[in-house]
């Protein structure tokens, strides 16, 4: 293509082009709209969601299993989200659901079951 001269003339001007987006762009990265939030109310959601499992735990005593978990997270999330006044995919982002890590680390040992058993 730079053989050719009829791009010679274009080609100081293609690269001013390229080099104005790309100032343009900045150093955005992907998925910009999601804003960090500050360290103290990362803790204070923390201590909150911590606290509720713990109010959880003293209401519903000699709860086990997955399905106790899960309810217990979601009462956590719940009161960790009522109490900090943070949004609850926050809160989810940072404490898994208990059942879906669950599924998940299944799922993993399963494939690699699968992985290593001969053929």
């Amino acid at each position: 293509m730079l053989a050719d001269e009829r791009f010679a003339d274009l080609l100081p001007f293609m690269v001013d082009a390229a080099l104005r987006q790309l100032d343009q762009k900045g150093t955005e990265r992907a998925g910009g709209s999601r804003r960090k939030i500050s360290d103290s109310k990362e803790r204070r959601i923390g201590a909150e969601f911590w606290a509720a499992m713990g109010e959880w735990e003293k209401k519903h005593p000699g709860a086990s299993g997955l399905r106790d978990a899960q309810r217990a997270w979601r009462f956590a999330v719940g009161k960790a989200h009522i109490r900090t006044g943070a949004d609850p995919k926050t809160i989810k982002r940072r404490f898994p659901d208990p059942l879906e890590k669950a599924r998940a680390r299944g799922k993993a040992l399963a494939q690699a079951l699968r992985e290593r058993s001969p053929r």
